[in-house]
């Protein structure tokens, strides 16, 4: 009884084939991260040397430094891999975070359901402590 590897080769075939049509977009994802890991390099040097200018606190300059470090970095992150993955957009990764229940737009934005929803009468009261009310 011979085996019939016809259909392994085949999808092995397929699976090179698809590999080597997606190098071309691997390879602009790989540059378009690099040049993000650049901007972020001198958006922290940045970031570091406006704060430094305004206070003398350098723990604080050392973290605006890195937060801005960090934004730039998952921003090209997202870009580089909607640029691999056509199918994946950045607003999936805010919906799966659970941020779409808050409103996004402008243009929608209502500031009562918005206060409303994010209210901590609840923390307050489940840990015991009193709420200061203006």
């Amino acid at each position: 009884m011979p085996i019939d590897f016809s259909n392994a080769w085949n999808t092995g075939v397929k699976i090179i084939n698809e590999t080597i049509s997606l190098l071309p977009n691997l390879l602009l994802a790989v540059l378009i991260f690099f040049a993000f890991l650049l901007i972020s390099a001198g958006g922290k040097s940045l970031a570091r040397r406006w704060v430094q200018r305004q206070r003398n606190h350098q723990g604080i300059a050392l973290l605006m430094a890195r937060l801005v470090q960090t934004s730039i970095l998952v921003l090209g992150f997202l870009i580089a891999l909607s640029v691999v993955a056509p199918s994946f957009k950045a607003g999936d990764l805010v919906k799966l975070l659970g941020f779409s229940e808050y409103p996004l737009e402008l243009s929608r934005w209502d500031p009562a359901a918005f206060a409303g929803s994010v209210s901590t009468r609840g923390l307050y009261q489940r840990h015991g402590h009193r709420r200061n009310s203006l």
